[in-house]
């Protein structure tokens, strides 16, 4: 057998090459690694933030930069009919029975689009506004820059209700062996779920992530009438619902989802707070009140009541999402609108309009009495009369 070959002896300049190469793989190895961390970073962004960053959002926003115009008030609004007055973040929109128009804080108009849909509703929430034709099938949903989705139902829509994702929930009538229908579609109208309801419902809320969906419906059980809230998840196909309540010989008639997974049941006499997670229900009803009217933010729901029997004044009532009251004020006069931005509420009524806070009662101004709905702007409210948009500044009481 012939002898092993000796490997060759290791010299200085051989160790130093091995050595180079080690450290120029491991930093080639590190480079790698933080490529790819700042990778995932990103794409965790970017998915975190895409509403944000979405193209349609970021036509807002360079809108925004490079301003909008300028205007004045009084504002006539186009159309020979105003339907809805709301706000869109910083801007004001106005349905007519002709156009949806969008008008800056100065009173330029910003966009118009056309609506000819015979009886409109109309759904705001953070920069999305959703039109719905009740009774027919159209709907569409809009920024202030573009009409981002139309969609044509299969049948009657009934209700419909949007979220800050602009995800929408749209109530139609039944199909097949059901009483009702109700769909969910992402903002591109994409459809990403269904379910069908043997019970007859009115009502549809959508909650803030999406993750809900909460019907209201009529019942009937031993010649009385109740009014049942049934809450499901739209990340199973489960039939089950996630929380049930049934008010009994009580008509409830809207539904709007509060921060924190709870919702908001309002009726003739009050409301139903109901915490979604663990199904615990509080009733605010206040004794011999009647309801005339209310506005949801997403901490508390504020209350327009009135004493039966009585043709004027009344009281708004600020509720917490756990039906605690928070606060009272009195009114005077005949009740015409209450609107809310943020926390913030105003009442409107047929001689004033009033600042309303969880604490109590803030700013007024005396407007005319052919008021019809007002909106917050800052420190005034905008109202608006027959087709015109006034301002009026809203001065702290002494």
């Amino acid at each position: 057998m012939p002898p092993k070959k000796k490997s060759p002896a290791t010299t200085p300049e051989m160790e130093n090459k091995r050595r180079s190469r080690q450290r120029r793989a491991r930093r080639k190895a590190v480079l790698r690694g933080v490529v790819l961390v700042g990778l995932c970073a990103l794409l965790f962004v970017l998915w975190q933030n895409w509403d944000t960053l979405a193209p349609d959002r970021l036509m807002d926003n360079l809108q925004d930069a490079l301003g909008s115009g300028t205007g004045s008030f009084p504002v006539d609004v186009s159309g020979s009919g105003v339907q809805q007055l709301a706000r869109s973040q910083n801007y004001l929109v106005v349905l007519s029975d002709s156009y949806l128009t969008y008008l800056n804080s100065s009173g330029a108009e910003i966009n118009r689009y056309t609506c000819t849909y015979p009886s409109a509703l109309l759904r705001t929430a953070g920069r999305y506004v959703l039109l719905a034709e009740q009774g027919g099938t159209r709907l569409q949903l809009n920024t202030r820059t573009a009409t981002l989705t139309e969609i044509t139902a299969e049948q009657e829509i009934l209700s419909v209700a949007v979220n800050e994702k602009g995800q929408i929930a749209v109530l139609t009538q039944g199909a097949r062996n059901y009483a009702v229908c109700v769909y969910v579609y992402d903002r591109q109208g994409k459809q990403i779920y269904y379910r069908g309801h043997t019970q007859l419902a009115t009502e549809v809320a959508l909650s803030a992530d999406g993750k809900q969906v909460a019907l209201l419906s009529l019942q009937t059980e031993n010649g009385n009438l109740n009014t049942v809230v049934n809450v499901f998840s739209t990340e199973t196909t489960q039939t089950a619902a996630l929380c049930n309540y049934t008010a009994t010989d009580t008509l409830l008639y809207r539904l709007e989802y509060l921060s924190g997974g709870w919702l908001a049941a309002i009726g003739e006499t009050g409301a139903v707070m109901l915490d979604t997670a663990d199904g615990l229900s509080t009733v605010f009803a206040p004794k011999d009140m009647r309801l005339l009217g209310y506005a949801a933010s997403g901490e508390d729901l504020a209350l327009v009541l009135r004493p039966y029997g009585s043709t004027g004044d009344g009281q708004v009532q600020v509720v917490s999402k756990s039906g605690d009251l928070l606060s009272t004020v009195d009114y005077t006069g005949e009740f015409r609108h209450l609107s809310t931005d943020g926390r913030q509420y105003l009442l409107l009524t047929d001689s004033y309009v009033q600042k309303i806070t969880a604490v109590g009662g803030g700013g007024t101004a005396q407007v005319p009495a052919d008021g019809q709905q007002a909106v917050l702007d800052g420190d005034r409210a905008v109202v608006l009369g027959l087709n015109v948009l006034q301002t009026y500044p809203l001065a702290q009481k002494q």
